[in-house]
């Protein structure tokens, strides 16, 4: 059976206790944790979801392991990085910056995570995203970037800034 999830199932993992403590008095679940070694049981979670940490990180093939073990067979995990295209732009003004990523080598990250099947994709519809969300609310937003990223995906548009790898387990 599919449950699908709401926000009291939601469950989120920080490094700094602080934002843990402020987000969670806002009804949220957060754990103090690092994504290197998530303190959860294996097969625990239907779904994970990480956006724009992978760039920070030594080792992020330990990162992508992990995120593997808390899955669920069949689980699914959609990971969001900036692409090598940066580089020449923006990347390296955030001094925590390790590395950005290509196609070819996020696809890796997720064979070597030994996931039973990926894609990598270029991500379209971020930066409009974020600026609708400033505006109106959630659900009109999922709805803007459904219909924007099937639009744009058709028309061969992408953001090339950044890639999103969607993994099974």
């Amino acid at each position: 059976m599919v449950h699908e999830a709401g926000p009291e199932d939601i469950q989120g993992l920080d490094l700094e206790a602080d934002l843990v403590s402020h987000h969670s008095k806002e009804g949220l679940t957060l754990t103090v944790g690092s994504v290197m070694d998530m303190p959860f049981d294996a097969g625990s979670f239907q779904g994970v979801f990480c956006c724009w940490v992978l760039e920070h990180l030594d080792d992020p093939g330990q990162a992508v392991r992990e995120v593997a073990r808390i899955l669920e067979p069949g689980g699914y995990a959609c990971v969001i990085v900036p692409s090598a295209r940066t580089v020449s732009t923006t990347f390296y003004d955030d001094y925590t910056h390790v590395r950005p990523f290509t196609p070819v080598s996020l696809a890796q990250l997720a064979q070597d995570a030994a996931f039973s099947k990926s894609s990598v994709s270029r991500l379209f519809w971020t930066t409009g995203a974020g600026r609708l969300s400033r505006l109106v609310d959630g659900d009109h937003v999922y709805r803007y970037i459904r219909f924007a990223d099937t639009i744009g995906r058709r028309l061969g548009l992408a953001n090339r800034n950044n890639l999103m790898l969607e993994a099974w387990r």
